[in-house]
């Protein structure tokens, strides 16, 4: 399906390029955009089936110019509305979209944080004790020889960085 491809491809986007909260408010977005794609489709699903129901009922009518479409086209929806669950939590493609974007996520993030000067992958990492972002050890040790201490540089973040609260951790 076009929508599902392309719908991971956003997800593995967001979670190679984001960090932290970002990703994950993004990652929130696009799982409120997969709710709004099911229940449209949803939605379309049973309008098509109500039209192809009128359009075979108005064919075997003797005269289909006495029946007020509009008016069965609404009480064949509201009828198929009461048999269907409004809830689109169980839609087999909300459902598989979910259950995808979770796998990609756990098995995406591990091993590719960034560092967030050189944006590229962290080979010897260190730890902020107060945010807990991670850092690439060599580059956070030299701007401490310049600076005592300076302020994170993840998008947000107030924590201010000293030589007291890193510490060396593996990823």
């Amino acid at each position: 399906n076009d929508f599902e491809s392309l719908m991971k491809e956003t997800a593995q986007f967001i979670i190679s390029n984001l960090e932290g909260d970002s990703s994950q408010a993004e990652l929130f977005k696009l799982q409120g955009v997969m709710k709004k794609f099911a229940e449209t489709k949803k939605r379309i699903l049973r309008e098509n089936q109500v039209l192809a129901e009128l359009k075979q009922s108005l064919e075997s009518a003797d005269r289909p110019w006495e029946h007020d479409v509009y008016k069965m086209f609404e009480d064949k929806v509201s009828c198929i509305d009461d048999q269907i669950a409004p809830d689109v939590s169980t839609n087999v493609d909300y459902v598989e979209c979910l259950k995808n974007d979770a796998v990609m996520e756990s098995n995406d993030v591990k091993g590719t944080y960034k560092d967030p000067w050189t944006k590229l992958p962290i080979q010897d990492p260190v730890q902020s004790n107060t945010c807990k972002h991670f850092y690439e050890r060599t580059i956070v040790y030299g701007i401490l020889k310049k600076k005592k201490e300076f302020r994170c540089p993840y998008l947000g973040c107030v924590h201010v960085i000293k030589e007291s609260n890193i510490m060396k951790v593996s990823l």
